[in-house]
């Protein structure tokens, strides 16, 4: 067999793994969305174990541990998808979320501020009031506050909102 031949299957071989592995992925993201986690888990796991670099199979993988209360194992895959993409906000976000959740506000904050150096997003300033309410930057919060409840956002605890109403703080910082 020459190396033409060698070279053929190989690629062969690769795309049908490549093709398995999609189908794999396809399956784990139906069964996270189905709520079958623990399926979802063992799907996602079996492609990752082939190729460690699936960023959807990382993040998919944390969103069900993180469902199933697993931080520690969630953390791992949000950091290995950071490790994979520093410059895509969803990993930070992630990260923050599952901080958020083990009340290390702190450590969240820091990830919400790095996800939104990356991406802008309005839909991070929430997060990041919070944050800072939680962390006892109650003032910088309420800046936060005003501006996005003068947008529309509602989706405040009642906490930050009775704190921030007895606040007068000038517009001049909007």
């Amino acid at each position: 067999m020459n190396s033409y031949h060698i070279l053929l299957i190989s690629l062969l071989t690769y795309s049908c793994n490549s093709n398995t592995n999609a189908k794999e992925l396809e399956i784990g993201i139906r069964q996270y969305r189905n709520d079958s986690l623990a399926a979802s888990i063992k799907t996602l796991s079996k492609v990752i174990k082939k190729s460690d670099t699936c960023k959807d199979c990382l993040l998919y993988r944390g969103f069900a541990y993180k469902e199933l209360e697993e931080y520690s194992k969630a953390l791992e895959d949000f950091n290995k998808l950071i490790k994979l993409d520093t410059n895509s906000p969803i990993g930070y976000a992630n990260r923050a979320s599952v901080f958020y959740m083990k009340n290390n506000y702190e450590k969240a904050l820091l990830d919400f501020y790095k996800a939104y150096q990356i991406d802008s997003s309005s839909i991070l300033l929430n997060p990041i009031c919070h944050m800072l309410y939680a962390t006892g930057f109650k003032d910088s919060a309420c800046l936060y506050y005003q501006k996005l409840s003068k947008n529309g956002d509602t989706t405040f605890d009642k906490e930050i909102v009775e704190y921030c109403n007895k606040k007068n703080i000038p517009k001049k910082y909007f």
